[in-house]
């Protein structure tokens, strides 16, 4: 199979070709999460290789694509769980966007694309708030430095990403994580407004093309800084600056990867926590970018907490329901598809859902809220402060036991 697999790569040069080769035995639709909540063929993976073959002209380029298609293609989280689980070893996650890319340099795409497009280009955001307001979430800081954390050099960039910065519900993330790189001793600086979108959110819509503005920006801004390691909270960024930001010479680290070497190294000083807590696989973090271990050699550096893993973990994790802007085309099924992931949580026997995603943050505490689930939901880094200072509070009650003792 691994030697198909490379001379397809070879060899197949269009989304076509590969549709070709689908066996049509359903393996992808059993793990479509999109899929499962609609339960149409036109709506499955598989249906959609049927119809791109059936849209094909006899020079293997596609003649016609119909307005309900195109809802299809764009109806889809990115996950790339189909492609995982596909016997003859089809990149669907790739050919997706490859036809994403197609359908939108017709100018036949989803409203919402180019809507997204003008708001990016004009505010660098995909929140379309003021980018000079992207760094706001540090004047919420009692004890943070006179230089907010942007400085002119530094050894490490933080890119926070644009949920990070805007959304209320992720906001907590950088806090924390700016607190733990600040007490470990990290020399690092984040780029505030100067920091644009990582362009993951146009390459998923298929403008490919406007994405590059986005790298351009971000590439000369590392420059200035001179760091030679960039670390992510969001796996989305952190794919995107692995596979289309084509860096030599600089370190790429999701936050999970760069904790974990933190505490290798005995940076941090972690204290006593109690309870269960189950650990979601993020899709642009595990799946799609193989990491595993880190955020689960994390958990288990903290002293009393249990790691109960969901059924599905892993390669095999659900997806929460919020890539590949499928959140922006239809809401109210990504609560639904997020309902499903809080669900496993639940079953696990866990009081916490620790996350590495701030989308996944922000559309699973959705989810909890559409069960009523009675689960916390936080963020590895947020988990990681509160064993630091879990162990200051340990270290004050010693020290007040020390000053109060017999001399």
């Amino acid at each position: 199979m691994k030697e198909l697999r490379e001379t397809k790569k070879l060899f197949l040069t269009t989304p076509l070709d590969e549709a070709t080769i689908c066996a049509r035995c359903g393996a992808c639709n059993a793990v479509c999460c999109t899929h499962r909540e609609q339960d149409w063929e036109s709506t499955s993976p598989r249906g959609w290789l049927t119809i791109l073959r059936g849209l094909a002209d006899g020079s293997g380029h596609i003649s016609d694509i119909p307005p309900d298609f195109v809802d299809r293609v764009f109806n889809c989280t990115t996950c790339g769980k189909c492609g995982q689980v596909c016997p003859v070893h089809i990149d669907l996650r790739r050919l997706w966007l490859g036809l994403r890319g197609e359908i939108v340099e017709r100018g036949e795409g989803p409203a919402f694309v180019e809507q997204m497009n003008g708001v990016v280009a004009r505010e660098h955001n995909v929140f379309d708030f003021p980018n000079d307001e992207r760094a706001e979430w540090v004047e919420f800081m009692s004890d943070a430095p006179d230089h907010r954390y942007q400085k002119e050099k530094a050894g490490v960039l933080y890119y926070v990403g644009c949920v990070s910065s805007f959304s209320p519900a992720a906001q907590g993330i950088t806090r924390a994580l700016a607190k733990v790189l600040e007490e470990s001793g990290t020399d690092f600086a984040i780029l505030g407004g100067e920091e644009w979108c990582c362009g993951f959110p146009l390459m998923a819509a298929g403008l490919r093309k406007d994405a590059q503005a986005m790298i351009e920006h971000n590439l000369e801004r590392l420059r200035s800084l001179g760091a030679r390691t960039v670390v992510f909270n969001c796996p989305s960024c952190y794919h995107m600056w692995k596979h289309e930001y084509h860096l030599e010479g600089v370190e790429l680290l999701h936050h999970t990867e760069f904790l974990a070497r933190l505490i290798r190294e005995g940076l941090l000083n972690l204290g006593m926590l109690e309870g269960v807590v189950t650990y979601h696989d993020p899709c642009d973090l595990g799946r799609n970018s193989g990491v595993y271990d880190p955020p689960r050699e994390v958990l288990n550096s903290i002293r009393g907490l249990t790691l109960a893993e969901m059924l599905h973990n892993r390669e095999e994790a659900l997806c929460c329901g919020g890539g590949g802007d499928f959140e922006m085309l239809a809401p109210a099924m990504t609560q639904k598809i997020a309902t499903r992931l809080v669900q496993e949580a639940v079953d696990a026997d866990a009081q916490r859902l620790i996350v590495a995603c701030p989308q996944c943050k922000r559309v699973e505490i959705s989810g909890a809220d559409a069960l009523n689930a009675k689960l916390q939901i936080i963020d590895i880094a947020e988990l990681v402060r509160e064993a630091m200072l879990s162990a200051k509070r340990v270290e004050s009650k010693q020290n007040q036991g020390g000053a109060d003792g017999p001399s």
